[in-house]
């Protein structure tokens, strides 16, 4: 019989899970053991490598790995030490040198290193020093040691001082040489120096950097002094032509009683080879403190060279005269007036050494023109109406060689002309008294005795222009009295009434207090003895009156007898007369035409007494 079959139902039965309680606690454990197991690990290595260097560490490319410091510093002295003979290459002003650490005073430090070497992965936290030690075995970190090395400064800087004994170059000055007209020229150049502390600062970073190739620092010195070239074209310029120096003179030349004036070029050359003599080769301070080489004459010669010229152009202003004709009026000119020139020597140089630097070789001179104080032009200032004024003297019984002196000179004050204000000086017009002048020797009263002597007689001239003078009412600025009283001059004219001159000590000086020009001429009457010293021009306007008074005397004192060898034995021959000695005094009053007072003075003599001197002749004995 069929059996029935039943079908098989499943029912599945549920899966109880872990509680997240015990899920965490079985993962906190994980970790803990694997912490533990790091630790662990960490520790059994760090403690199989106690006392020696950490795996992954090596310097230079030499692995230190496993040795203690002692042993890595046998390893490093021994396989580095051929590193101190490695070579670098200096280069400094287009030159080299190859040198080695040695060279330098760079010496490899061993034990130091190795000592760095140790220190790599024990330095820090420990956390830090873990990871240093991971890095190192997993090879994330390269465990390069740099090497130490000790450095002798002194190496460095003795190679630096080498090096720079050898590049060392001076600056060159610049230079001009002149032999004569010959000239040749250095220019400048730059010098160098080695620059020590920029030099070791640049070696020791391309040291520390393992440079192989290192320039050092090399500055330039520049020269003081600069510029031959300019200094060399300025002096072949200055000395491609003769200075030509010039004046041009001004003169007056007399035509139909007229002065006209004209000029004459006066020129003075100074030769190349005279240049090339004066040539100054100096230099002049530059804005970048440096010397530039010029040329110039030298003061001391051109000042002598233009001074020599200046003897020649210099003289004294000359005034005009003039010969006046009472009779006709007319005035002609004697003597044209000449301006004076001076020539400014410093103000020459500096114009010839400033033109010179134009270029140019033509220079006027520097030459102040200085005016007379009676030039010619000025005869129609004169107004002369006539004889204005007249000084008058008695010269009788003089010897003839006094005539001759006096008359030699009152020729020197013929056609005088006084200017409005101007003063007047006796010895200014004098001259020399010297016998090549036409002057005689005669007897003259010297000290207390008579002498032999040129000039006796000028006092003469002296005393009679003072007399026009006194009688003008011009201001008497310098009078002396004689010291003896001379017959001469007391020829029908007071005593005192006389002026001595002894040039250039003792001199007669006056000064013309009118507006008006006054003209000077002598009459010298040999026949009468007499001397006429003459002024014209207009009227004076003024009245002049004069009183004399003897205030003392004094008796002559016994004859004074002196021997003379010019004279035969003999022969006595007397020479001066007995005169009493006096204090005089003469009054000046000067009224205008109204005859009120204008002014007055005194004038004061004072003589000595003088005895008879008579000379003994004693020639021939």
């Amino acid at each position: 019989m069929a059996q029935s079959v039943r079908p098989l139902s499943y029912q599945p039965v549920p899966h109880k899970g872990w509680p997240i309680g015990r899920l965490l606690a079985w993962l906190l454990s994980w970790l803990v053991g694997l912490l533990i197991l790091a630790v662990a690990l960490g520790w059994h290595y760090s403690a199989s490598y106690e006392g020696r260097i950490f795996a992954g560490v090596r310097v230079n490319g030499v692995p230190l790995e496993g040795l203690t410091p002692e042993q890595a510093t046998a390893v490093l002295q021994t396989r580095l030490s051929a590193s101190e003979g490695e070579g670098f290459l200096l280069q400094a002003a287009g030159e080299r040198w190859s040198v080695t650490r040695q060279e330098l005073g760079i010496r490899l430090d061993a034990a130091l290193t190795a000592q760095a070497a140790y220190q790599r992965g024990r330095e820090g936290m420990l956390t830090t020093q873990w990871l240093q030690r991971l890095a190192l075995w997993r090879g994330s970190d390269t465990g390069q040691v740099d090497l130490s090395y000790t450095r002798d400064p002194m190496a460095v800087d003795a190679l630096l001082t080498r090096i720079a004994n050898q590049i060392a170059r001076d600056p060159q000055d610049a230079a001009l040489y002149v032999q004569g007209l010959t000239m040749s020229s250095r220019p400048a150049q730059p010098g160098r120096q080695l620059d020590i502390d920029a030099s070791r600062e640049q070696l020791l970073t391309a040291l520390a950097a393992n440079e192989p190739n290192i320039a050092l620092t090399v500055v330039e010195r520049a020269p003081h002094i600069v510029g031959a070239d300019e200094a060399a074209r300025k002096a072949r310029a200055l000395l491609s032509t003769p200075l030509a120096l010039y004046f041009d003179q001004p003169e007056y030349q007399s035509q139909d009683n007229a002065a006209v004036p004209t000029s004459v070029r006066r020129q003075w050359m100074v030769d190349r080879t005279q240049l090339a003599e004066m040539l100054l080769i100096f230099s002049n301070p530059t804005e970048n403190g440096q010397y530039a080489l010029d040329v110039r004459l030298k003061p001391e010669l051109l000042r002598d060279e233009l001074e020599s010229i200046a003897a020649t152009i210099t003289r004294e202003p000359r005034d005009a005269r003039f010969d006046y004709d009472p009779n006709s009026g007319i005035l002609t000119p004697l003597v044209i007036s000449q301006d004076g020139l001076k020539m400014d020597v410093e103000a020459s140089l500096a114009a010839v050494q400033e033109v010179l630097k134009e270029g140019r070789h033509e220079i006027s001179l520097t030459v102040a023109t200085i005016p007379p104080k009676v030039a010619t032009a000025d005869a129609p200032k004169f107004n002369i109406a006539g004889l204005a004024v007249q000084g008058f003297s008695d010269y009788t019984g003089s010897m003839d060689e006094r005539e001759i002196n006096l008359s030699v000179a009152a020729q020197q004050y013929n056609g005088i002309v006084i200017a409005p204000g101007a003063e007047f000086s006796f010895n200014e017009y004098l001259g020399w008294v010297v016998d090549a002048n036409g002057y005689e020797e005669g007897y003259i009263i010297a000290g207390n005795k008579t002498e032999v002597d040129v000039g006796g007689g000028v006092c003469q001239v002296s005393t009679t222009v003072f007399r026009a003078a006194f009688y003008a009412g011009f201001e008497i600025v310098e009078r002396h009295a004689h010291a003896y009283r001379v017959p001469y001059y007391e020829n029908g004219t007071p005593m005192g009434f006389d002026a001595t001159i002894f040039s250039p000590h003792v001199d007669l000086k006056f000064r013309n207090n009118t507006e008006n020009y006054y003209l000077m001429e002598v009459e010298n009457n040999r026949t009468a003895n007499t001397l006429a010293v003459n002024l014209y021009g207009p009227p004076l306007g003024r009245k002049v009156s004069m009183s004399a008074t003897v205030l003392s005397t004094v008796p002559a004192g016994a004859p004074v007898y002196e021997n003379d060898p010019t004279l035969s034995a003999g022969v006595t021959k007397q020479v001066d007369w007995a005169h009493p000695g006096a204090t005089v005094r003469i009054d000046r009053v000067i009224r205008d035409d109204a005859g009120n007072v204008i002014s007055s003075d005194v004038f004061w003599s004072k003589f000595r007494p003088w005895q008879d001197r008579f000379l003994v002749g004693t020639g021939g004995q």
